[in-house]
């Protein structure tokens, strides 16, 4: 039973909806931050956030696997994360072009947009030595994303202490999760937050 909640835990908080989840977040947060208010212009920016991050990426993985490039989609082996790494990160590239110099994103978005993207070429890099746990890595931009908005953020339709709060269990589940999955050692899953969190500092100074 565990390992069924851990499995749907993470397919609904999979990595490559990370960026959908945290603009969803920040719009519902503050949706004045956006350099338009109306419901029109935020599904816009999230359909493509959405698409260029998420749908793209992940047919592109299905292909893959369906071309037999990939083994399988638990990408045990290191050797099978390389592609999807690699399409992964051109699309995040593609997107932090789009919206780097979009003065109606706000300046926090733009520095997740940045860090996710980092993120994944660290991990790709690393991956050449080691596994790395994505969804660690994710969990961990998540966390860092989150503090942000709690220092910068100066009005917000929610408590920033109990969104804080609800990260830091997010990222506890999310590396019990993995473990209750095998999908990797403690090593694992700590080298993940860290990358995540190095990934968000490095895109915090070059943004702000």
């Amino acid at each position: 039973m565990l390992k069924i909640i851990a499995a749907a835990f993470s397919y609904i908080f999979h990595p490559l909806f990370l960026l959908t989840y945290l603009l969803l977040l920040v719009q519902w947060i503050n949706p004045y931050l956006f350099g338009h208010t109306s419901f029109q212009g935020h599904s816009l920016l999230l359909i493509q956030i959405f698409f260029s991050t998420a749908l793209l990426p992940g047919v592109a993985i299905l292909l893959m696997k369906a071309l037999g490039i990939l083994q399988s989609f638990r990408m045990e082996d290191k050797q099978d994360r390389i592609g999807p790494y690699i399409v992964t990160g051109m699309f995040y590239l593609w997107i932090f072009a789009n919206v780097q110099d979009n003065g109606e994103i706000p300046l926090s978005y733009r520095s997740f947009v940045l860090a996710a993207t980092l993120a994944l070429f660290f991990s790709f890099l690393i991956n050449l030595i080691q596994k790395v746990n994505i969804h660690a890595v994710s969990a961990g931009i998540l966390l860092s994303s989150v503090i942000i908005m709690l220092a910068t953020y100066s009005y917000s339709r929610v408590s920033l202490a109990i969104l804080l709060m609800s990260a830091i269990i997010f990222t506890g589940i999310v590396g019990t999760s993995q473990l209750i999955l095998e999908q990797g050692k403690p090593i694992d899953i700590y080298s993940g937050f860290f990358i995540g969190f190095v990934a968000q500092a490095i895109a915090l100074f070059f943004i702000f």
